[in-house]
């Protein structure tokens, strides 16, 4: 067995090799890292975290953390990113990537996040005084996020709605601003970065964007050499139009953060985890574990108050345009086609789930997987002969209600993420699996989970082989189909107000100087 420094030199060496080398050697180091001692293992990362310079030691970890599921690296990629000197644009981009590949770490989180939204702070050099709640404008409000695409995509939905329904049943004025997490780090400071979608032909200007009949007016600024005087606009365009808040829809850049100094900042996530933000106002879509929920309470801010929201946002998603065939999609007439969707495959999908995949195929003869989204680098896990002809690839659908239509059931990976789709899969009548305390667990609702990997095996066989079991289900489906979304999504955001505005005056008497 090697010793610790030659166990390092030997990952650092296999960062700069091929992919395919780096898959299976990376495998191999991680069984060797399980077999050391605890205090072998501390030294390693000793050595790791003194030895090196910040910054290479983030690239070194940012490969790690894609191969070893190990804790202990992306909780050293943190420290060493805390350490790091990065502007607050390289800082947002680098946090960004950091949402994606870092389980938990919420604490090191928040701290990267004020430093890069202290660094615009000081950028943008704009310094508001803190406008009182009685002197803001009550029928107005400011929604930003960091990606308004199509009406595919998930997050996009939610926004829309939630200005559709802020505007058109409320009487609010409504102003949107898209801030993407969107530049792009130079090579050699992470691996394989993730880069927020963004749409192209917005950049930079001013935008108006209709849905369900009703205009909103805003503007997109991405991240480029002129984004300081773009944000200082936005920021001095917000502070002139004086709001009642300013809505953080699930913004990755920091730069929203900037607003909390004169105004009030009411954040949430797309997620039922805690936001990241320094905002006053954290809404909660639902509980995770007493273990994360204690490591929130303990990080957030004495100033900052959790609104935990009683009422499910509605999924609320157009049906198929279609009707689709399975022969027309090259699907199997005689197959139980399961599906797993994603937009981050390569994320949601490892190698335990694989082998519950594995199972199911093995347990259940008819049984066949259609991946949906971009499954490209993670085909390799599917050259076993147990997949062979029996897993289809249809990549990004653009009408995943008309495709659902042909399929049996949703089957949902252990992530946070996916609880658009799972809602949708319910809508267009097939039943889901899903693990609990995550987003598809929230949108579905109890019926639909199963503690572990092993019930989701035998609850699968279950729908493949019971017709009384998989009827029951849609009956449980039929009542959430039956619930009137557009109600469901009024009585949503009269409880956020009714939260926002009972928090608001309870905190009305603080000074009004902000730092």
């Amino acid at each position: 067995m090697r010793k610790p420094v030659e166990w390092i030199q030997a990952v650092v060496g296999l960062c700069f090799k091929e992919e395919q080398e780096k898959e299976k050697c990376f495998s191999e180091m991680e069984k060797e890292y399980l077999q050391f001692s605890d205090q072998v293992n501390n030294r390693i990362r000793e050595i790791m975290m003194t030895q090196f310079e910040a910054r290479d030691m983030v690239y070194v970890l940012s490969v790690v953390v894609q191969y070893m599921k190990s804790r202990d690296f992306q909780e050293d990629l943190m420290k060493n990113i805390l350490k790091g000197d990065f502007d607050c644009y390289a800082g947002s981009v680098i946090g960004f990537q950091c949402l994606r590949c870092v389980e938990g770490q919420y604490k090191r989180k928040r701290l990267l996040y004020k430093k890069n939204m202290t660094g615009y702070d000081k950028m943008l050099g704009l310094n508001y005084p803190y406008v009182p709640m009685k002197a803001r404008n009550k029928k107005r409000i400011v929604i930003v996020t960091g990606q308004l695409l199509g009406l595919k995509h998930s997050p996009t939905l939610v926004v829309l709605n939630m200005a559709y329904a802020l505007q058109k049943y409320m009487g609010y004025e409504i102003l949107l601003f898209i801030c993407p997490c969107n530049g792009e780090l130079p090579e050699g400071m992470w691996y394989e970065q993730y880069l927020e979608m963004f749409t192209k032909e917005w950049e930079q200007k001013s935008v108006k964007v209709t849905y369900r009949g009703t205009e909103f007016q805003g503007y997109q600024i991405s991240m480029r050499p002129d984004s300081p005087k773009e944000y200082s606009m936005m920021v001095s365009l917000i502070y002139a139009w004086n709001p009642m808040f300013v809505l953080d829809a699930d913004t990755s850049n920091p730069v929203v953060g900037v607003v909390n100094k004169f105004t009030t900042l009411v954040s949430l996530t797309m997620s039922i985890e805690c936001p990241i933000s320094e905002g006053e106002i954290l809404v909660r879509l639902g509980r995770m574990d007493d273990e994360t929920e204690k490591e929130y309470a303990d990080s957030i801010n004495s100033n900052q108050k959790q609104l935990f929201m009683k009422e499910k946002f509605p999924v609320i998603a157009e049906m198929g345009k279609r009707t689709f065939t399975r022969e027309e999609l090259g699907l199997p007439e005689n197959q139980f086609l399961i599906t797993v969707v994603g937009n981050h495959l390569k994320i949601d999908i490892d190698e335990e789930f694989v082998q519950v995949m594995r199972r199911i195929l093995e347990d259940i003869p008819n049984a066949a997987f259609v991946v949906i989204g971009n499954a490209e680098e993670v085909k390799e896990y599917y050259e076993d002969k147990v997949f062979e002809g029996r897993i289809y690839y249809l990549g990004y659908c653009e009408d995943l209600m008309g495709v659902y239509g042909i399929l049996d059931l949703y089957l949902n990976p252990g992530r946070m993420g996916g609880g658009f789709s799972g809602g949708m899969a319910l809508q267009a009548d097939i039943p889901v699996v899903t693990l609990p305390d995550c987003d598809v667990a929230y949108n579905c609702g109890e019926n639909f989970v199963v503690q572990d990997y092993v019930e989701m095996i035998e609850t699968v066989k279950l729908y493949a082989g019971d017709r009384k079991f998989y009827d029951a289900k849609k009956e449980a489906m039929k009542k959430y189909n039956e619930e009137d979304k557009n109600k469901k999504l009024i009585q949503y955001m009269e409880e956020l107000l009714s939260g926002v505005n009972e928090i608001m005056g309870e905190n009305s008497s603080e000074p009004e100087i902000r730092g």
